[in-house]
């Protein structure tokens, strides 16, 4: 689509450590909030879900505080996660029996209703 608009990428492979995670969720939340009305995408392996419905293991360990950290970096970011479409998870572990959904776009809530 060759609209003429402006927009950033961040192409982001998260840490696994929830606590890099946050820091990295902080230095984002920085850069985007001095873009200020611009179209932001944010996208990339995110190594975190945002519901337990989008994670399927053999492990009971869930991470519900990175969870959370996640959810909230997204909402005071006012980004959008576009849906996936024909299938439920991205990240598929060679077992078969692990499987998540931690790759996404987000994008802001501008560049959405521009798309529209």
């Amino acid at each position: 689509m060759k609209s003429g608009e402006r927009f950033v990428v961040f192409n982001v492979y998260a840490p696994c450590d929830s606590s890099r995670q946050q820091a990295l969720w902080n230095v984002l939340s920085s850069r985007i909030e001095a873009l200020a009305d611009q179209n932001v995408c944010v996208c990339g392996d995110f190594n975190i879900v945002r519901c337990m419905e989008e994670r399927r293991s053999v492990s009971s360990v869930f991470n519900q505080a990175g969870l959370d950290n996640f959810n909230g970096f997204i909402a005071n970011n006012f980004l959008v996660d576009l849906p996936l479409r024909g299938r439920t998870y991205t990240w598929y572990r060679g077992d078969g029996r692990s499987m998540s959904h931690i790759d996404r776009f987000l994008l802001s809530k501008k560049l959405v209703s521009d798309l529209v």
